[in-house]
């Protein structure tokens, strides 16, 4: 008698296409793991700076180029912020060894060398995403440090994604309390990284350029991992060391774009409408004088990241192809678009498998509803909705620091068999979706990667892959 089974849903059919998802997410991995590797920050300024004798070179990835004769520098302090400054302390101390006068970098709690200690630049871990007490300890010692530099002196700042809640010194008037209120605000209501740091930059003592002010005439070399699309230097750790062309009006009008007036701290309010006017209170504008001796070198940026997870991908046997280098916007309507574009490519039916590769920030909207989770995890979570049925389609969406949102996953990894998965168990995805609490449900499911800390932090990267 013939068989009248259809052979795509034969036992036989559905075991290869398990083993060809589980192959998929091995690739998916392996692929994440390389774009981590690529932007390494210890590597990334090693790359950076050679030291021949007592001559410094530089060379960075947007080809900035500088030197300077150790033999006419006096002194050289060393101060940094952010996810990724442990590693680049590190680099620099093995590059200058004790010609170091003093340093202290101040990183996100966990993000330290936990099999190295250094000898002449002081780890200080503070909160994140949300400033705290040690963060603005740290920032008050790191401002004291700015101050000694005389002109015949040197100062190295490393600067990596994360410095703008690292480094809290609020603006006279302005409490801490007031600064996480308004960080939680920001974060909340969907404002993207540039206006939630055009804001910072008018509430602090040492963001926006005015650590420049501090630090006058000494000469400052910033080395820059970049965390933001298009490697703007004025957004990254709200740009300490370069002139703000934001203003007290740009920062009110955000403000008032997410109706944000009664629900910010009143102290912040009142500072931000009395500032609106005044010259003196302005942050400093590209031009002006305390930068003159300032110079800005980058060191690893997303679009390397995305570089090497190609490169992987192609070893492994796909078509490569990077669709987009600056993803942005709200996470669900990103998800929808990637997943069409996958579906697009399933159905082209290639003679190859493909790899297609984003970098970016999504952000997600908040409401009352405040889950477990974060923007990765929810793009995961929403993409697994468009692709679920299709075979063939992997999805990977994860942050290049280790963190995604106030979570210890990076990210989460789904195909078309998540949402089945999801409903195997107690928790409803529509709702899990819905209530921003994507974590509980990918966690039960094992589709969360965890990596750790990674020392660095380039935004994110997502990856697709196509049978």
């Amino acid at each position: 008698m013939k068989n009248s089974r259809n052979p795509k849903t034969s036992i036989s059919h559905i075991f290869a296409e398990f083993r060809r998802g589980e192959c998929r997410i091995a690739h998916a991995r392996t692929i994440f793991t390389a774009a981590i590797r690529a932007v390494d920050s210890c590597r990334a300024v090693c790359d950076t700076v050679k030291r021949e004798d007592n001559v410094l070179r530089i060379q960075g990835r947007d080809a900035q180029t500088a030197s300077y004769n150790l033999d006419r520098i006096k002194r050289i302090f060393v101060i940094g912020c952010g996810k990724g400054s442990a590693p680049m302390a590190a680099a620099m101390e093995d590059i200058l060894r004790d010609r170091i006068t003093a340093g202290m970098v101040v990183v996100k709690r966990g993000h330290t060398l936990p099999q190295r200690t250094l000898d002449r630049i002081k780890i200080i871990e503070a909160g994140h995403p949300e400033p705290d007490a040690r963060g603005m300890k740290a920032a008050r010692a790191i401002r004291g440090i700015l101050k000694r530099a005389e002109s015949s002196d040197l100062v190295i700042a490393l600067v990596s994604g994360g410095g703008s809640a690292l480094l809290p010194l609020p603006a006279p008037g302005i409490s801490l309390g007031d600064l996480v209120r308004m960080t939680r605000l920001l974060i909340g209501c969907g404002a993207d990284i540039g206006e939630i740091n055009t804001i910072r930059k008018h509430l602090s003592a040492i963001q926006g350029g005015r650590a420049a002010r501090l630090v006058f005439p000494a000469q400052v070399m910033v080395f820059i991992i970049s965390d933001v699309i298009n490697d703007d230097f004025h957004t990254i750790a709200s740009g300490p060391f370069i002139g703000d062309p934001g203003t007290f009006k740009d920062a009110w009008d955000i403000v008032q774009k997410y109706q944000l007036e009664k629900a910010a701290p009143r102290r912040i309010i009142r500072y931000l409408r009395r500032n609106l006017r005044s010259i003196k209170a302005e942050t400093p504008k590209p031009g002006d004088p305390v930068f003159r001796n300032i110079r800005h070198v980058l060191c690893a940026s997303n679009s390397q990241s995305l570089a090497a997870a190609a490169a992987m991908a192609e070893k492994l046997g796909y078509v490569p192809n990077i669709l987009d280098a600056g993803l942005s916007g709200d996470v669900r309507r990103v998800a929808r678009n990637i997943s069409n574009e996958l579906i697009r490519l399933k159905e082209a039916k290639h003679d190859k498998p493909r790899c297609a590769i984003w970098g970016g920030e999504t952000t997600v909207l908040l409401d009352e509803y405040a889950g477990k989770g974060g923007r990765n995890q929810e793009l995961a979570l929403s993409s697994a909705f468009y692709l679920q049925g299709y075979q063939g389609i992997t999805v990977l969406s994860a942050s290049t620091d280790g963190n995604d949102g106030p979570t210890d996953a990076t990210g989460a990894i789904v195909d078309g068999t998540t949402i089945m998965r999801c409903r195997m168990t107690k928790i409803d995805p529509q709702r899990a979706l819905l209530e921003h609490n994507a974590y509980p449900l990918l966690d039960q499911i094992g589709a969360l990667i965890k990596t750790g800390p990674t020392n660095t932090n380039v935004m994110d990267v997502i990856v697709g892959l196509v049978d």
